[in-house]
């Protein structure tokens, strides 16, 4: 019984621990996935070797979030907690560990309830903002709430295939807010980052877009072949209809 209750606490404090980088991660600007990932692979120290984490360490406020999580689970914290809870129960008579045990695995249930519980980013929320604000001039905002993208939206990046609809035409000859999808930028090889791109830019094959707007159609122009104008029409339509029915969703018609 000791050991179990030991090792589920270790278990509940990194969820715990995991769940405030990942909320400080996302006042950032990051998406809830993404901020999750980080999170667990600085707390954990592995697989913190990807494209999405060097780009992150670029950045002053999440490198030092980051480097908070590879502190804490490098230290040995979690299991720290853990041997001492584990010595307090041990200290307890026999005839009491039973009761103890009880009330200490109904205690962990409600850790485990409370660390997937959103009511716990609310509670987190002010008290990173004030750290935030204390440590930094960042200006935070909740990005997933802002545009949505737990309704329907995402910031996706759709990669400019050879033989692609996108391949070889302006961004004006696109059009693509008639299918409800933003560029907020791209990524070429020789020029590197472009934000907000003007209409007679001609997109290349190898060319990385950062669309937003609905997932289906993020999805659908990804896939869509060079001479498919019937999928080209279809996504107007489906547009214009939805443009109709939600007038003021983001992405509508002005």
């Amino acid at each position: 019984m000791l050991l179990l209750l030991t090792f589920l606490l270790s278990i509940l404090v990194s969820m715990l621990v995991v769940r405030t980088l990942a909320v400080a991660l996302t006042m950032t600007g990051l998406t809830q996935e993404i901020a999750t990932f980080q999170a667990l692979s600085a707390f954990s120290g592995a697989g913190y070797t990807t494209s999405e984490s060097e780009s992150i360490t670029t950045h002053p406020m999440r490198r030092r979030i980051i480097a908070t999580g590879i502190r804490i689970g490098s230290a040995g914290v979690v299991a720290v907690l853990a041997s001492g809870a584990g010595s307090v129960l041990q200290a307890v008579g026999d005839e009491q560990l039973v009761q103890r045990g009880i009330i200490g695995v109904l205690g962990l249930i409600g850790l485990a309830a409370l660390s997937s519980s959103r009511h716990v980013d609310r509670v987190l929320r002010p008290v990173l903002r004030a750290a935030l604000a204390r440590t930094t001039t960042l200006d935070d905002k909740d990005y997933t709430a802002l545009l949505r993208l737990s309704r329907g939206f995402e910031v996706a990046e759709v990669v400019v295939e050879p033989d692609s609809w996108l391949a070889d035409r302006t961004l004006r000859e696109l059009d693509l807010h008639a299918e409800g999808l933003h560029l907020l930028g791209l990524e070429r090889e020789e020029a590197g980052y472009v934000a907000v791109p003007t209409p007679d830019m001609h997109l290349l094959a190898g060319d990385i877009l950062v669309l937003y707007g609905p997932t289906s159609g993020t999805l659908e122009i990804a896939k869509r072949a060079r001479r498919d104008q019937a999928a080209r029409d279809a996504a107007v339509r489906r547009e214009t209809e939805r443009a109709a029915a939600q007038p003021d969703a983001p992405g509508t018609h002005e």
